[in-house]
């Protein structure tokens, strides 16, 4: 899936990378994943096993315009049921740069993604200041790490 947003003055297009496009970028990508995985997400390597066998999927955060796109920011997104049967899209790994001017389309991005998969909601696992940023999100938890589960309906 891809979606297209424009705000403002500035171009952001967030977009799910194929894993054969990971390798090429993964310099412009690995300190979003990285810092991501160290805030509630799928350790490093275990990750990229993750990424490489298809069971996850990675996701960039573009701004720019034309052919000056530059990486703003990265998340992970796995396809997911919790105990009681719920499909759900589970979102770790985010982190990123200026996220007062994505993270709102990433969340309803995410919702969009969830309903394409027949998934009742999104979950995604990050800091608590991310629930300032993601609109419509409810705390549902705290992850070992201390940092903060949020839910979102996809109804």
């Amino acid at each position: 899936m891809r979606v297209i947003c424009k705000m403002a003055n500035n171009n952001i297009e967030i977009t799910q990378v194929p894993w054969y496009f990971v390798p090429p970028l993964w310099d412009k990508i690995k300190n979003y994943v990285c810092r991501g995985a160290a805030v509630g997400g799928v350790p490093f390597l275990k990750q990229i096993e993750r990424l490489k066998d298809g069971s996850d999927s990675l996701w960039v955060i573009l701004s720019g315009e034309k052919l000056e796109w530059r990486v703003v920011g990265a998340f992970v997104t796995t396809l997911s049921e919790d105990s009681e049967g719920k499909r759900f899209v589970g979102v770790s790994n985010l982190a990123g740069s200026g996220a007062r001017r994505w993270a709102k389309k990433m969340n309803d991005l995410m919702v969009e993604y969830a309903r394409a998969n027949g998934c009742d909601f999104v979950r995604c696992y990050g800091r608590r200041a991310w629930g300032r940023l993601l609109q419509d999100v409810a705390v549902v938890g705290e992850h070992e790490n201390g940092h903060a589960i949020f839910e979102r309906s996809a109804a």
